[in-house]
């Protein structure tokens, strides 16, 4: 590639970035008219009431979560009671109104797990007729580790490790995350019931399924735990992995009970990669190109 295709092709990549910044979809997705939320979902509109005496919580987690949660407050303002930040080490932001947590990604540390731990207090103290807005985006599901009772720290890591080597898919990954966490897979959505919760996805993964993104935490998702273990085997590393883990998943102690959730989350995408692509392609076409996807 000559130099000035490489300049090229290096500033269409700009251009899309910019088109798809995360403040940018919040800005398209998220407005408030007088007591109403409006947000703007990739395949429908929802709106949520914002009820008199009712607190707001915020809860932003991922890569993505420090712009996500300024451009959240810049929106929504005092409406937002508390809030908090958990995101990959270097990716905070100065000036932030909530705040911020930085933790290990793709492996989880000790600061993930405080955030959790932060995160579940936040969730649990909410009450009927308040509301937690969830901003999730990629690396959420390594940044909020909290494993099932039984399960510590140290064989997350063991785990995740492995499956890293193996090279498993990220739904594959995810799918083990889900099962071993208490606030994966819907779990968040529990600690928080009877509050309502309003989660806002942006999508990094092949297929944009939500309880994918950031292994779902406001998305309800049954563990199965035969397949969880039927995976582990055939990717070879269920004889190796911690006895705890393999433990838990045998006896049933990984079963999440949803119960509880009698208000159902409102969960959607806000954003996917098709839009960088979208993007990039909208600003190739306008230098002359001709562009396919």
């Amino acid at each position: 590639m000559s130099e000035e295709l490489r300049i090229q092709a290096v500033t269409l990549y700009g251009r899309g970035l910019q088109a798809i910044a995360p403040e940018v979809l919040m800005r398209r997705a998220v407005q408030v008219s007088g007591d109403t939320l409006q947000v703007r979902f990739l395949d429908r509109i929802e709106r949520v009431e914002l009820q008199a005496g009712g607190r707001r919580v915020l809860v932003a987690v991922g890569k993505a979560a420090a712009p996500m949660a300024a451009e959240a407050h810049r929106i929504l303002g005092s409406r937002i009671a508390a809030g908090l930040v958990v995101t990959k080490a270097g990716f905070a932001l100065p000036d932030l109104a909530y705040p911020t947590i930085e933790a290990a990604h793709p492996v989880p540390d000790e600061s993930g797990v405080a955030a959790a731990e932060a995160v579940g207090r936040l969730a649990g103290e909410l009450t009927s007729g308040d509301l937690l807005l969830v901003l999730v985006s990629g690396g959420a599901s390594a940044l909020l580790p909290a494993p099932i009772a039984g399960i510590g720290l140290a064989d997350k890591q063991r785990i995740v490790e492995a499956m890293l080597r193996t090279e498993m898919d990220i739904h594959e990954i995810n799918r083990v995350r889900k099962a071993i966490s208490r606030i994966k897979g819907g779990g968040l959505a529990v600690l928080a019931a009877p509050a309502r919760v309003l989660g806002l996805y942006l999508s990094d993964v092949p297929g944009d399924e939500l309880a994918s993104i950031g292994s779902g935490p406001t998305v309800p998702d049954p563990v199965d735990a035969p397949a969880v273990i039927e995976l582990l085997r055939r990717k070879g590393i269920w004889e190796d992995a911690p006895e705890p883990l393999r433990r838990a998943l045998e006896s049933g102690a990984a079963a999440k009970d949803f119960s509880g959730l009698t208000t159902p989350p409102v969960n959607g995408l806000i954003g996917t990669n098709r839009h960088l692509l979208q993007a990039i392609r909208a600003a190739a076409e306008q230098a002359g190109y001709a562009v396919r996807v």
